[in-house]
């Protein structure tokens, strides 16, 4: 009996090993091929989208891409996929109350210390630009942009 058990393990494990060898492999190129991942400025056009309360046109914005317009006619179509559901991932789990959008600029800044009972500040302002100056921040969507402008940014 002994013997049986220790041939039948024998044989069991390297199929078991060889399963496994061919099924991770699979997993890992399934789980490149739909990236999630997304970039601030792709989040950027999502907000716009949700303050709009309206899908992006995933086709639209995948095809006008210079990507897209590059890759070989037989590779579009898979790349059109792909996107499309990293694009949809990424519009269906973003929380405009939540998800913060990350805005690059350039400033002056001034740290002003405590002075009496008044609490230690900074000030910025932007180059060149007057109190009265609204700043907006573009984003590319397909072949348009769309301009974000934050209330209050001073504020910030």
């Amino acid at each position: 009996m002994f013997n049986k058990n220790r041939t039948l393990s024998l044989f069991i494990f390297p199929v078991i090993l060889a399963l496994f060898l061919v099924l991770c492999p699979e997993n890992t190129n399934a789980k490149m091929y739909y990236e999630t991942k997304t970039t601030p400025e792709e989040r950027a056009v999502f907000a716009f989208f949700r303050a709009a309360n309206i899908s992006p046109d995933y086709d639209h914005w995948i095809t006008s891409s210079s990507h897209y317009i590059d890759l070989p006619l037989s590779k579009q179509d898979s790349h059109l996929l792909k996107e499309t559901l990293r694009l949809g991932h990424g519009y269906g789990n973003y929380d405009q109350d939540n998800d913060l959008l990350e805005i690059t600029t350039n400033v002056i800044a001034k740290y002003i210390s405590a002075e009496g009972e008044e609490q230690p500040r900074i000030i910025f302002k932007f180059f060149d630009q007057t109190d009265a100056y609204v700043p907006s921040f573009n984003y590319a969507y397909a072949n348009d942009t769309i301009s974000l402008v934050v209330n209050n940014l001073a504020g910030f």
